[in-house]
């Protein structure tokens, strides 16, 4: 008669690791005098609390201890289920009146139009930041190719050029023409929100 066993080699890892893992714990994790020629203190660890004095924790205790916490301690498990569902939101959801695009948000509609840095501050007033040039474009463009670009003088967007200009995005209603102009003048602008 034929006999045939199929370890498949995930059965084989696993098998492997526990016998790893059984044959470290009795070597070293047991008070005997000396196993497989190693003394249970020689992977003792020595904790220092400030103020109690030291406190000396083999390596059994360590894994019941990991056990314990990572089986038993159901209440830590939905704390960590609650927090990736705080952070799915924050990725998903962008704040009212803005608009998701690609990783960023964006004011779905352009601010009352001022200067530059009057447009910088109003943002960082709303927790938010003035939109950078390669945003504002990806956001203008992923409307089509005009996108949101109704105006001739454009929207304020990314940062000083010099110490008297400032760059505007959608000049001539278009998406992907830009300009410099002095920071002074009155335009207007978005502003943007990493998701996260």
């Amino acid at each position: 008669m034929k006999f045939t066993i199929n370890i498949k080699k995930l059965h084989f890892v696993i098998l492997l690791f526990v016998i790893i893992i059984a044959g470290f714990v009795i070597a070293y994790g047991g008070s005997q005098p000396q196993v497989m020629g190693h003394s249970g203190g020689e992977v003792d660890a020595t904790i220092n609390y400030p103020g109690l004095g030291t406190q000396t924790y083999s390596l059994n205790y360590f894994i019941q201890n990991i056990y314990d916490r990572e089986v038993v301690d159901d209440g830590a498990l939905s704390s960590v289920n609650g927090s990736v569902t705080t952070l799915e939101n924050k990725v998903n959801n962008c704040p009212t009146g803005m608009t998701k695009v690609h990783d960023f948000c964006v004011d779905s509609s352009p601010r009352s139009a001022t200067t530059w840095t009057g447009a910088v501050t109003n943002c960082n007033t709303a927790g938010l930041r003035l939109c950078s040039t390669i945003e504002w474009s990806t956001a203008c463009l992923s409307l089509g190719p005009n996108g949101w670009a109704t105006s001739n003088d454009g929207d304020w967007a990314g940062s000083l050029v010099n110490n008297n200009a400032a760059m505007r995005h959608g000049v001539s209603n278009s998406c992907t023409i830009h300009g410099i102009e002095n920071y002074g003048t009155i335009r207007i602008y978005r502003c943007c929100k990493n998701m996260i």
